[in-house]
Parts: structure tokens; C-alpha cells; sequence
């Protein structure tokens, strides 16, 4: 019984990694072009100067994993609710087996609070705590007319 269900859990997860097995790949390439090209991953950093909210979740995903909870909260705190969202998803989607109800409201509602979180960060330390910080020699600062001397006015 319990190795049926371990077969039928694998092959869901099998079913998705096949149905979506080019995302990886395109991710790594994307990384690396954007590295080179823009010093940057982050769309967001290369083209305003500006963090996104979702700045430093995979670091805080590993300071997770690594056991250092309170490092995690610190860089992002949005990685709790990602964690919670993410047990949720294998729980239904791989061990039950059935369709995530409320996907696109739960990922809404963390896009939300990552946003608001940002928000708060960047009224209370911006300009001078990483990641609310600017980072010049970006896309609008080379193609925008006037956007440079706007930035160099705020800060």
C-alpha cells in the first residue's frame, strides 16, 4: 500500500519534470547572459538600479535550509510564507494528487505582503541598508533622459 502510493507520487513528480523540464535550462542561460552582460540577475537592478521585493530569497531559502532562521527573516522574511506555500503545493499536488485550490490567490497574497514588506524596508533604510540601496550604471540611467540626475537628487 505505502509503495503504491510512493509510485504514484513519483510519477506526478516525474509527469511535471517532463512537462516542464526546459524552464532549468533557460533559467541558467538567462543567468549567465545577464551576469555577463548587465552584472546583474535581477531585471529589476539592471534596468532601474533598484532591488525588486523579491530580493535575496534564494539566499534566505538557503539560510533556511542551513538552519539560520532568524538570517533568513532578516534578508527576507517573505521566504516563511514561500515555505508554507511550497509544503502546501507538494501536499496536494504530488501526495494528494489533487488540483492546488486557491493557487493564484495565495501567490497573489505573498506577492502582496513581499511588496509591502519592500515597501516598509525601503521608507525605513533606503538608501543606506543592502538590498534597499542604488546601484548606478543601469538601463534607465544610460537610455532615460534625466533619470541619472533624478536618482543622484534623491539620494
Amino acid at each position: 500500500m505505502i509503495l503504491d502510493k510512493l509510485k504514484k507520487i513519483i510519477s506526478r513528480i516525474v509527469a511535471d519534470i517532463k512537462e516542464y523540464w526546459m524552464i532549468a535550462p533557460i533559467v541558467f542561460v538567462l543567468y549567465i547572459i545577464l551576469h555577463k552582460i548587465m552584472g546583474a540577475f535581477c531585471p529589476s537592478v539592471w534596468l532601474t538600479g533598484f532591488s525588486c521585493p523579491g530580493c535575496g530569497m534564494t539566499r534566505a531559502f538557503l539560510f533556511v535550509i542551513s538552519g539560520q532562521f532568524v538570517r533568513a527573516f532578516r534578508i527576507n522574511p517573505s521566504i516563511y510564507l514561500w515555505i508554507i506555500y511550497g509544503i502546501y503545493f507538494i501536499i496536494q499536488r504530488y501526495i494528494r494528487g489533487v488540483k492546488v485550490k486557491y493557487n493564484l490567490l495565495f501567490i497573489g497574497s505573498i506577492v502582496m505582503i513581499m511588496i509591502l514588506v519592500y515597501a516598509h524596508g525601503m521608507l525605513t533604510q533606503f538608501p543606506d541598508v543592502p538590498p534597499y540601496v542604488y546601484t548606478g550604471e543601469n538601463v534607465f540611467e544610460r537610455y532615460v533622459p534625466g533619470y541619472k540626475e533624478m536618482m543622484e537628487f534623491l539620494l
